[in-house]
């Protein structure tokens, strides 16, 4: 899903009952507004474990910790953030070629925050809840694998006031952002591996804030963007599943660069 990646196995996988998964990735940012530059990454880990309940319905939790670190060019300063999430989702197979799924997110995080203009530091928490939901779809013409995809998204962060090291009192600030999106991924299956190009249009219809602390708070501004890649899956049969991902994720923006490169793994028993 779009909101935070979290993907496991589409209800219905064989009859399996369990499954365990684990993802990383890593987004590199730059934005080249004059009064809001900045660069940085975010890095992201997933670890999760589903059950398959019968051949239509799937449920699981996911577990995540993000760490991001920012240099804010516009006033000299640093904005690092981590913290821990929690994710329950369910897929629903609603027939042999669509599945739906949902999911929501809880995520912890805490700040440290400088500026080199005024001298100062600063650190304060916040929180951010996702949820989101997706419809794919699964077709195969000879060795052609056709997954289109349609989902939305909406993130709600919370950043907490505090007193900065000069005494100052900083308000919250709270930034709310959705995201409609829809695209999907060609693949060619040779053997154990499957080669594929993947593309999203994206709409967000409520813009984020101006402050590059967060995953979702770091995003273009802009309301149309859109973004393509390349990726592999590798079956290792037994199913193992690997799968390896690099995406350009903020294509038609204005001022602002957004790589992303992720890896998954897939055990199922």
């Amino acid at each position: 899903m779009d909101g935070g990646r979290v993907e496991g196995y589409a209800a219905g996988s064989g009859g399996t009952a369990f499954g365990v998964w684990a993802s990383v990735s890593r987004i590199d940012l730059e934005n080249d507004e004059t009064l809001a530059s900045f660069d940085g990454d975010i890095w992201q880990g997933f670890v999760g474990a589903e059950a398959i309940l019968n051949d239509r319905f799937t449920v699981g939790l996911a577990a995540g910790f993000e760490d991001s670190d920012f240099d804010t060019d516009f006033n000299g300063g640093e904005v690092e953030a981590d913290g821990w999430s929690l994710t329950p989702y369910a897929s629903v197979r609603l027939n042999d070629h669509w599945t739906g799924s949902a999911l929501v997110s809880y995520t912890d995080l805490d700040y440290d925050v400088s500026n080199a203009l005024t001298g100062t530091t600063g650190d304060f928490n916040g929180d951010r809840w996702i949820a989101a939901a997706e419809l794919k779809g699964a077709y195969r013409m000879d060795s052609i694998n056709l997954r289109p995809v349609i989902g939305w998204s909406h993130a709600w962060d919370s950043q907490d006031s505090y007193t900065d090291s000069a005494g100052t009192r900083i308000s919250g600030n709270n930034i709310d952002v959705g995201r409609i999106y829809a695209g999907g991924e060609v693949g060619y299956a040779a053997g154990i591996v499957e080669p594929y190009l993947t593309g999203r249009l994206k709409f967000d219809y409520d813009e984020p804030g101006n402050v590059p602390v967060s995953a979702t708070s770091s995003t273009s501004y802009d309301e149309f963007t859109a973004e393509v890649g390349v990726g592999l899956n590798i079956d290792l049969g037994d199913s193992l599943i690997f799968n390896l991902q690099g995406t350009y994720d903020s294509l038609g923006a204005d001022d602002i660069d957004a790589w992303r490169a992720e890896g998954k793994i897939k055990l199922r028993f």
